[in-house]
């Protein structure tokens, strides 16, 4: 944009009449255009575009950098940290540890305790013996039971090779 057609200023007048004076004023907008009109000088539109083109790659190549860089390696007061979590871990569970053994130990000694009192006599169970029932003899039946002779398996190929040889044969014994 230039602002070689652009004008912005308020006439003004002391009598109301003649407005002779003219106050420039320049906005945000105008401002900035008239600084990169300043600062392109008198480069062709082509210079001027692969320039701005470079300034907006540059600041993308920034940010790229700064999304797929590397992580940063840890410094001595976060490895500070990161210890000290573990040897709270390891406090927490060395104290969980004794105060599980320490209950098994009393669980234990109780159990001991118990066993060395004089055991109490415990009610005798009694058991009825019932005699088991007599088989009834089996009724018998008349059935007989015959088995199906079984063909063995064979694939549909091999089937119709049989059955081919034995029409030859069975044409042979006939013609």
């Amino acid at each position: 944009m230039t602002l070689r057609f652009v004008k912005t200023s308020i006439l003004s007048s002391s009598d109301g009449i003649d407005f002779g004076t003219e106050i420039a004023v320049e906005s945000d907008e105008v401002r900035k255009t008239r600084v990169a009109a300043e600062a392109a000088g008198n480069k062709p539109l082509y210079e001027q575009l692969a320039d701005i083109r470079d300034r907006k790659k540059l600041e993308y190549d920034e940010n790229t950098k700064k999304i797929f860089a590397p992580p940063k390696g840890l410094d001595e007061e976060d490895i500070d940290f990161f210890n000290e979590m573990d040897d709270a871990k390891a406090r927490a569970e060395d104290q969980n540890k004794r105060l599980v053994d320490a209950e098994l130990e009393a669980f234990r000694e109780s159990r001991r305790i118990e066993l060395l009192k004089e055991p109490q006599e415990l009610p005798h169970a009694t058991f009825n013996i019932i005699p088991p029932k007599k088989a009834e003899p089996a009724l018998k039946v008349g059935v007989v039971v015959t088995a199906k002779r079984k063909v063995p398996n064979v694939e549909k190929e091999d089937r119709n090779v049989v059955s081919k040889v034995s029409e030859s044969s069975s044409v042979s014994k006939s013609g």
